[in-house]
C-alpha cells in the first residue's frame, strides 16, 4: 500500500483504530464514536484515504449534486445560521412544489447523481419536533 507519509495522531483512541485499519479488521461502535468525537480531522481524513487507495487504488469517485433549497423561511432562529429567515423578512421565500421540481430539473444532466434538498425549520416542524 503506498503511503505518502506516516499516520500522525495527537489523538490516543486513533491509534488502535488506525491498527485495526491497516489490518483490514471491521470498525465497532467505539471506534466509530472516537472518529466522531475526535478533533483530528487530518487523522481520520488519512485513515479513509487509506481504505479508499486499498479498495480503489489512486481512483476517486464523486457525486454530481442538485442542491435545491425549497424554502429559508425557519422557526429554529439558530445564531449560527445565516440561511434561515421568519417568513415575514426580506428575502424569505417558499417554493411551491411545481418550482421546486422546476428548480431541480433546469439544472438536471445525465451526470448528476444526486440530489440534496435542504431548507429551513418550517412552522410544521415546529408542531412534531415539540
Amino acid at each position: 500500500m503506498p503511503v505518502s507519509h506516516p499516520f500522525q495522531t495527537d489523538d490516543p483512541r486513533l491509534v488502535p483504530i488506525k491498527d485495526k485499519v491497516l489490518a483490514g479488521e471491521r470498525l465497532n461502535e467505539g471506534d466509530a464514536l472516537a472518529l466522531y468525537g475526535t478533533s483530528d480531522i487530518l487523522a481520520v481524513g488519512w485513515l479513509a484515504n487509506w481504505v479508499r487507495e486499498r479498495m480503489h487504488g489512486d481512483k476517486a469517485y464523486f457525486n454530481v449534486n442538485r442542491h435545491i433549497n425549497p424554502t429559508n423561511v425557519c422557526v429554529a432562529a439558530c445564531r449560527l445560521c445565516a440561511f434561515g429567515r421568519k417568513k415575514d423578512t426580506p428575502g424569505a421565500y417558499t417554493m411551491a412544489l411545481e418550482e421546486a421540481f422546476a428548480t431541480a430539473s433546469s439544472g438536471y444532466t445525465e451526470a448528476v447523481t444526486e440530489f440534496t434538498l435542504s431548507a429551513g425549520c418550517i412552522p410544521i416542524c415546529r408542531s412534531i419536533f415539540s
